[in-house]
């Protein structure tokens, strides 16, 4: 006859193992996120740039601005790698098109990036930011194929009416983190440009 303690751990052990094979098999295999790095907010402004021409002439440019954050669940801390591009194209016409690199360069303030190393805790924000001069993928100056809708005769100032700019970024900061690709934003973009003096 067994003894009733020896049942009791007998029924215990079986219990035991049953609950682990269950935990086992209920808990899913983990894996990064799809986007370690996720790109949040991408925005466009228009800023005004003097020219080195003896005239001292103005025009516009673009400023894009690009904020993310780190998307994974553990600190992020490299050698910054920033790589990828800007795609940047205007609805009017397909050929005003550009694409931007990006790199170390671009990374700006308050993101902690200190002797070439970035460092992100997670949901940590990074801030890029890049320019454009409006000169095409093939040269053209697209500020001056725009249409224009006004010009001041006293100052030289050209308007252009206003054009849908579009835009996307495909970027990675570091060497071992995937590439990420934001959503494609539109800006409302007017540009001028001052012509030289007669």
């Amino acid at each position: 006859m067994l003894n009733k303690s020896r049942i009791i751990k007998w029924g215990l052990y079986c219990a035991v193992v049953v609950l682990f094979f269950r935990c086992e098999e209920s808990l899913p295999p983990y894996g990064p996120p799809a986007d370690v790095v996720r790109v949040t907010k991408l925005q466009a402004v228009t800023a005004t740039e003097q020219l080195t021409d003896p005239e001292g002439r103005i025009r516009s440019y673009v400023i894009f601005l690009i904020d993310g954050i780190n998307n994974y669940d553990d600190t992020l801390q490299d050698t910054a790698a920033v790589t990828g591009r800007l795609h940047v194209w205007f609805d009017a016409d397909p050929s005003w098109t550009a694409t931007l690199p990006l790199t170390n360069a671009d990374i700006s303030e308050p993101t902690d990036y200190s002797n070439g190393v970035l460092t992100l805790d997670p949901q940590e924000q990074f801030h890029l930011h890049t320019e454009w001069n409006l000169l095409s993928d093939d040269g053209t100056d697209i500020l001056h194929e725009l249409t224009s809708v006004d010009t001041v005769q006293q100052t030289g100032l050209v308007y252009a009416a206003p054009e849908t700019l579009r835009f996307q970024v495909e970027l990675s900061l570091f060497s071992q983190v995937e590439e990420t690709v934001s959503d494609t934003q539109k800006y409302g973009f007017t540009g001028y440009y001052q012509l030289p003096p007669e």
